[in-house]
């Protein structure tokens, strides 16, 4: 089931997690991981529950059975002896490296949740709070930004509006008092602006030039995919045929590209939604 490596990579699977701090841990139930792109077959058996004999007899019980699902001509040698792991961590930082992330920016990751976490519990006292800011500066980047408003959707999700308040409440003093909340602050008024640039009656070609001006920018990339979420309805099949037609007129290489990667980002978007509705439906 390759469609659920995103899910593992990003602790959907396997993992309970608390829906108020965000704090999760590994379940105690094996997982066999197989990625034949990277000739690699792996299994992690929780540390506890379980003894040795017990546990490689699981292990050649999972093995067997992925055999037996596999044509005889996809079968291959390091498929016999599967790597193990017993440490979760080691094991979700094995398929992070398949994806080109270190365990470096890995740990990172793990710091910046745990400073999430304590910040969500000095929220309602300011003076403890403005002291871990300090604290955790050189944590809190776009990437925190990321993490928080994740866990905050999440906890929306859940229907905890005091837990939620909480969330808004320290998004709005990072984006207060440190750099990269001063940036992402920055970064939003840019794409408000840009929206805001364009008329109600603004036809297709109107949209793409508005576009293709503000990619130019600082920051450009990200201004045009926040706002292109917001434009959804007229990036359509037609803007699609409009976009096309421009990259196949236009003799800048430099411009093409640029044009090139909208269009990546429309078709992007258009499949985002075409399975949220499939979803819904």
């Amino acid at each position: 089931n390759p469609e659920l490596l995103g899910a593992l990579l990003g602790g959907q699977v396997n993992m309970a997690m608390c829906p108020n701090c965000g704090a999760g841990d590994a379940l105690n139930a094996p997982l066999m991981v197989h990625d034949p792109g990277h000739d690699f077959l792996g299994v992690y058996t929780p540390p506890s529950g379980m003894d040795d004999v017990q546990r490689q007899k699981l292990i050649g019980d999972l093995t067997q059975a992925l055999m037996r699902r596999l044509p005889q001509e996809q079968r291959r040698g390091y498929m016999l002896t599967p790597k193990q792991y017993m440490d979760w961590q080691r094991f979700i930082e094995k398929m992070w490296e398949f994806q080109g992330v270190t365990p470096e920016m890995l740990r990172r990751q793990r710091a910046q949740t745990d400073a999430l976490q304590n910040l969500v519990r000095l929220v309602d006292d300011e003076q403890a709070l403005d002291i871990a800011i300090a604290r955790y500066a050189d944590l809190i980047d776009r990437q925190f930004f990321g993490l928080l408003d994740r866990l905050a959707v999440m906890i929306s999700t859940q229907g905890d509006p005091q837990a939620a308040q909480q969330m808004m409440t320290l998004r709005n003093a990072l984006l207060a008092k440190t750099e990269a909340g001063k940036e992402i602050q920055a970064l939003q008024d840019k794409i408000r602006a840009l929206l805001e640039s364009i008329p109600p009656t603004a036809s297709r070609e109107d949209v793409l030039n508005i576009l293709l001006g503000a990619w130019e920018g600082e920051d450009g990339r990200d201004i045009v995919t926040s706002a292109a979420v917001s434009l959804g309805p007229i990036l359509d099949y037609q803007f699609l045929l409009i976009l096309s037609e421009r990259i196949d007129q236009t003799t800048d290489d430099e411009e093409r590209e640029k044009m090139e990667e909208l269009r990546a980002l429309v078709t992007e978007l258009q499949e985002q939604q075409r399975q949220s509705m499939q979803s819904s439906a």
